[in-house]
């Protein structure tokens, strides 16, 4: 939910090695030609990606607006956290559930994890509940890579060599207020800046980082800033 008061910054990377990859594959699937380039691998992965995307621009569930009640819970103080976890938490469901998903399942005690760790469970939440393969975690040096970034507010950038994907997040409050955002407000008109609906480049990448087909580890790590919100940074890096 976009807001005056709070600066919210979500951006995603590709590394270099994964975007020549996906270009050649998808010109493959473009043209019908195969390209000596492209795996066979990296195809399944484009794809899977862009059907994602086609789905994503026809389905009116996966630009959703937050709700009144999300939107006053979530842009309380710190205090209020675990009122915008409920707002939130009913939000991402009544969303799922016109994509035809049940509520989203929480692992117990979920509200006692630190939140690096409820940041992990939520996006393998959301992976799991697809038929996606839950990332590995903890990863120390990726749990690294992605403190790294918040410090200067800036974006993780995976390992030298990897195919990798990061979110990151500013001035949430909570992070399941944060996964409402980057997987059912993503589109035009959303909160991810990098959106527009005449320049949608950038629209869903969040969604689509988070629900990238391939297995591999997830880093994460989550800072205190200004008037209780909150920095968070995921960065997954694929195995194989």
């Amino acid at each position: 939910m976009a807001s005056a008061s709070h600066t919210r910054v979500q951006v995603h990377k590709l590394p270099v090695r994964s975007l020549v990859a996906l270009a050649l594959a998808a010109s493959a699937l473009a043209t019908g030609q195969p390209s000596a380039s492209a795996s066979a691998r990296w195809a399944e992965v484009v794809h899977t990606r862009a059907a994602d995307l086609a789905r994503a621009r026809r389905t009116p569930a996966l630009d959703m607006p937050a709700s009144e009640a999300m939107v006053g819970a979530c842009d309380r103080s710190a205090r209020a956290r675990q009122a915008c976890d409920v707002a939130s938490l009913e939000a991402i469901d009544s969303a799922r559930a016109s994509e035809g998903l049940g509520p989203l399942e929480l692992p117990a005690g979920y509200e006692d994890l630190g939140m690096a760790a409820q940041l992990v469970a939520v996006t393998n939440a959301e992976r799991i509940s697809r038929g996606l393969p839950a990332w590995h975690s903890p990863d120390g040096n990726l749990d690294r890579l992605a403190a790294q970034a918040l410090g200067p507010a800036s974006d993780p950038n995976g390992p030298a060599g990897s195919t990798w994907v990061a979110n990151t997040a500013y001035g949430t409050l909570t992070v399941l207020q944060a996964d409402y955002e980057w997987m059912y407000d993503d589109g035009p008109g959303g909160t991810n800046p990098g959106c527009s609906a005449t320049d949608q480049a950038q629209c869903w990448w969040h969604r689509h980082n988070m629900l990238s087909p391939w297995p591999g580890s997830i880093g994460a790590a989550v800072q205190p800033r200004a008037e209780g919100r909150l920095g968070l940074a995921e960065l997954m890096v694929a195995t194989g």
